[in-house]
């Protein structure tokens, strides 16, 4: 369903939950600021906290919710719904008739928690800026299903679990708490103050999306070719800007390259891409992001880079062709990447 944001309710409170959905949190910002009173609660992620309260943002509450890094045992179960119950009294109990917005109806249980809460007496409103479809899992393993009675013992709410990009994921049965789902766009003027755009370099300017794959399991080999294909862009005249991961960072080994590493707490969704000739990374959701908006060339290493289960390799194929409209190209040597990036500029995509 398709709904009109409108300014009726005197109050809006904003889930941010990752910071894909960055650009929708700072759209209802600028649109309800003045009007309403406004209360941003970003879970789990600190560099968005830490972004967002650096903007200085006027006239709006602005709360971080970390996640307990032991809620599957039964102390840290217990410690993590006490501190949600906890900032729930202090900062959500008694509110009604506000408009709610949250941006991903899965992972987040934290969000979940309070979504439960607030559904009787307020209007919860779902922008799913992932847009990716989700079909319900079957035979889940046991560990899930402990996981599942763990975070229902926390948020009160049986989750579902869906199929992901390459795993089972928790899933909020939104539709049984009377989530209206919205599909209105952001508006990019609105936003234009706050775009990060990088100087001038030399050669292309190639912006790379790395999430720490040094340290993730799932690659064979990676830091070994990631460096190799960084020095070839480098020796070419080119500047490379390193877009770290949000939570995750990027692997040490790049500190010992000749690169421009953005601040790690900027969005990706808020860089102004404009600014670049191309954009490399392997896996991440925010090189398919870009790829849709049909403006600059993208390319992942998809190929290029060892799997240790092909499975998992598919299965962020097929995200990222499917949210990248089809748009992201893959490559599987070192050269065909430079030569693309020597052709970056020249017209066309």
């Amino acid at each position: 369903m398709s709904i009109r944001i409108t300014s009726l309710s005197k109050e809006k409170i904003i889930f941010s939950q990752s910071p894909v959905d960055m650009r929708h949190v700072l759209w209802l910002y600028e649109r309800f600021r003045g009007k309403a009173k406004v209360s941003i609660y970003v879970t789990n992620v600190y560099n968005s906290y830490l972004y967002l309260k650096r903007l200085g943002l006027s006239d709006c509450s602005l709360t971080f919710i970390p996640y307990r890094p032991d809620f599957r045992t039964p102390i840290g179960a217990v410690r993590q719904r006490r501190d949600l119950k906890k900032l729930y009294k202090e900062k959500l109990k008694g509110i009604q008739h506000a408009e709610v917005y949250f941006f991903a109806y899965y992972y987040d249980w934290v969000t979940f928690y309070f979504l439960k809460r607030l559904a009787s007496n307020n209007r919860l409103r779902l922008i799913d800026v992932y847009k990716v479809k989700r079909r319900r899992s079957t035979g889940i393993t046991l560990s899930q299903q402990v996981k599942r009675f763990v975070i229902l013992l926390i948020t009160g709410v049986w989750h579902e679990y869906t199929e992901g990009m390459s795993d089972r994921v928790i899933t909020f049965p939104y539709r049984r708490f009377g989530v209206e789902e919205s599909e209105e766009e952001v508006d990019p003027d609105s936003l234009q103050q706050y775009m990060y755009r990088v100087g001038a370099g030399s050669g292309k300017r190639v912006l790379f999306f790395e999430s720490n794959g040094a340290d993730e399991e799932m690659f064979i080999g990676y830091e070994d070719t990631v460096r190799d294909m960084l020095r070839a862009i480098l020796d070419s005249g080119n500047t490379v800007y390193i877009k770290p991961h949000p939570r995750q960072g990027h692997s040490k080994f790049i500190d010992d390259l000749p690169v421009e590493i953005i601040d790690g707490s900027v969005p990706a969704e808020l860089l102004d891409i404009e600014g670049f000739d191309a954009v490399v990374g392997v896996e991440s959701v925010s090189i398919a992001n870009i790829a849709a908006q049909e403006t600059i060339r993208v390319f992942s290493l998809l190929d290029l880079v060892r799997f240790k289960e092909e499975e998992v390799r598919e299965g962020y194929r097929k995200y990222l062709v499917e949210k990248g409209n089809g748009r992201v190209r893959f490559v599987e040597k070192t050269d065909t990447l430079l030569d693309y990036i020597n052709k970056a500029g020249s017209g066309g995509l």
